[in-house]
């Protein structure tokens, strides 16, 4: 769904920070 989506998205920007 796109709520999962934007979750792993979100998820996944935090770890590169």
């Amino acid at each position: 769904t796109d709520a999962g989506q934007g979750v792993q998205i979100t998820f996944s920007s935090n770890s590169l920070l």
